[in-house]
Protein backbone atom coordinates (compact mmCIF):
# COMPACT_ATOMS: atom_id res chain seq x y z
CA UNK A 1 0.00 0.00 0.00
CA UNK A 2 1.11 3.66 -0.90
CA UNK A 3 1.38 6.34 1.69
CA UNK A 4 -1.42 8.26 -0.30
CA UNK A 5 -3.54 4.64 -0.16
CA UNK A 6 -3.09 4.98 3.85
CA UNK A 7 -5.43 6.37 6.23
CA UNK A 8 -2.66 8.87 6.87
CA UNK A 9 -5.05 12.28 7.06
CA UNK A 10 -2.36 14.95 5.86
CA UNK A 11 -0.93 14.89 2.30
CA UNK A 12 2.01 16.29 0.65
CA UNK A 13 2.23 17.62 -3.03
CA UNK A 14 5.61 19.63 -4.25
CA UNK A 15 5.17 20.06 -8.20
CA UNK A 16 7.17 21.75 -11.28
CA UNK A 17 4.98 23.42 -13.55
CA UNK A 18 6.34 21.68 -16.44
CA UNK A 19 7.44 18.24 -14.85
CA UNK A 20 4.40 18.16 -12.58
CA UNK A 21 4.60 16.35 -9.34
CA UNK A 22 7.67 15.89 -7.90
CA UNK A 23 7.41 14.40 -4.37
CA UNK A 24 3.74 13.06 -3.08
CA UNK A 25 3.86 11.98 0.82
CA UNK A 26 1.15 11.14 3.67
CA UNK A 27 1.40 11.20 7.09
CA UNK A 28 -0.47 11.23 9.97
CA UNK A 29 0.62 14.85 12.16
CA UNK A 30 0.09 18.28 10.84
CA UNK A 31 3.66 18.69 12.32
CA UNK A 32 5.33 16.09 9.97
CA UNK A 33 3.77 17.17 7.09
CA UNK A 34 4.98 20.65 7.42
CA UNK A 35 8.66 19.52 8.04
CA UNK A 36 8.45 17.16 4.93
CA UNK A 37 7.36 20.24 2.65
CA UNK A 38 10.03 22.56 4.28
CA UNK A 39 13.10 19.91 3.51
CA UNK A 40 11.85 19.26 0.20
CA UNK A 41 11.46 23.22 -0.38
CA UNK A 42 14.53 23.49 1.07
CA UNK A 43 16.07 21.21 -1.48
CA UNK A 44 14.56 22.62 -4.57
CA UNK A 45 16.95 24.63 -7.12
CA UNK A 46 16.55 28.45 -6.82
CA UNK A 47 17.64 30.05 -10.18
CA UNK A 48 17.61 33.39 -10.62
CA UNK A 49 14.43 34.01 -7.97
CA UNK A 50 12.44 31.35 -10.20
CA UNK A 51 11.68 28.98 -7.05
CA UNK A 52 8.51 31.02 -6.49
CA UNK A 53 7.47 30.52 -10.20
CA UNK A 54 8.44 27.08 -11.07
CA UNK A 55 7.55 25.16 -7.85
CA UNK A 56 4.40 25.10 -5.46
CA UNK A 57 3.68 22.96 -2.56
CA UNK A 58 0.56 22.22 -0.21
CA UNK A 59 -0.27 20.01 2.06
CA UNK A 60 -3.99 19.14 2.30
CA UNK A 61 -5.85 17.52 4.87
CA UNK A 62 -8.10 14.45 3.68
CA UNK A 63 -10.16 13.50 6.44
CA UNK A 64 -11.50 17.32 4.99
CA UNK A 65 -12.24 16.77 1.56
CA UNK A 66 -8.41 17.10 0.43
CA UNK A 67 -8.89 20.95 1.51
CA UNK A 68 -5.54 23.03 1.41
CA UNK A 69 -4.13 23.73 4.62
CA UNK A 70 -0.92 25.42 3.46
CA UNK A 71 0.41 26.62 0.32
CA UNK A 72 3.90 27.39 -0.20
CA UNK A 73 5.54 29.53 -3.73
CA UNK A 74 3.05 29.28 -7.01
CA UNK A 75 -0.46 27.98 -5.61
CA UNK A 76 -1.99 28.09 -9.20
CA UNK A 77 -0.11 24.55 -9.62
CA UNK A 78 -1.54 23.15 -6.31
CA UNK A 79 -5.30 23.72 -7.61
CA UNK A 80 -6.61 20.09 -8.04
CA UNK A 81 -8.67 21.41 -10.45
CA UNK A 82 -6.31 23.34 -12.33
CA UNK A 83 -7.80 26.80 -11.58
CA UNK A 84 -5.88 29.70 -10.37
CA UNK A 85 -5.75 31.46 -6.77
CA UNK A 86 -6.21 29.55 -3.41
CA UNK A 87 -9.83 27.37 -2.69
Amino acid sequence: MSSTESGERYEVVVKHYLKGVLRMRSFNMQSQAYNYLIDCWTKLPAESGRLQIDFGGAIYDKHESRKRVLVMGADYLTNEDGSEGCQ
